[in-house]
This record gives C-alpha cells, sequence and structure tokens, in this order.
C-alpha cells in the first residue's frame, strides 16, 4: 500500500470533507473541539455549519499549560423546538 498523502485541509475542502462523513453520521450531532484563539480551524468548521458553543476556562493541559477549549457542534438533523420532547430510545 502507498504512503498516505497527508495535508492542511482548507476551507476549500469542506464539501469534499462533508461529503466523505455523510453517510456515516446522519441523524447525530458533530462536536469538535479547538484551543482558542484558532482562527483556522474556524475559518474551517464554521462554512461547513458548525457553530461556536462556548468555552471552557482552563481545562485542557497543553504543552505545560491549562488552557481554554472552545467546543464546536454541528446538528446533522433539524432541530428540536424548545418545546419537543426528545424521541424514545429504540
Amino acid at each position: 500500500m502507498p504512503d498516505p498523502i497527508v495535508r492542511d485541509a482548507t476551507v476549500q475542502d469542506a464539501g469534499a470533507i462533508g461529503a466523505i462523513y455523510a453517510p456515516y453520521v446522519t441523524g447525530t450531532t458533530i462536536t469538535f473541539e479547538s484551543t482558542p484563539p484558532n482562527d483556522a480551524s474556524v475559518r474551517l468548521h464554521h462554512p461547513m455549519g458548525f457553530e461556536t458553543v462556548g468555552t471552557y476556562a482552563r481545562i485542557g493541559w497543553k504543552l505545560g499549560e491549562w488552557h481554554d477549549v472552545m467546543p464546536l457542534q454541528l446538528p446533522l438533523d433539524a432541530p428540536l423546538s424548545p418545546r419537543e420532547d426528545p424521541p424514545e430510545p429504540t
């Protein structure tokens, strides 16, 4: 098997990335976490429909320091209305 080619994803890759994952993730919510500030990550994920949903203060340990963590999410079905009950488990 040849060695894979690895490169950084760009905003232009959003459609192709979505098409690859779509068959496997319908009916769920995708979550992603980043260490802010990470403008490149936001520019990649927001055009794909991800929303920044907050910041966890100083919970990620990286490179000898505590860092904030910024969760993003992408609901793959229509969100529930505020008064709608979640579906029963099957």
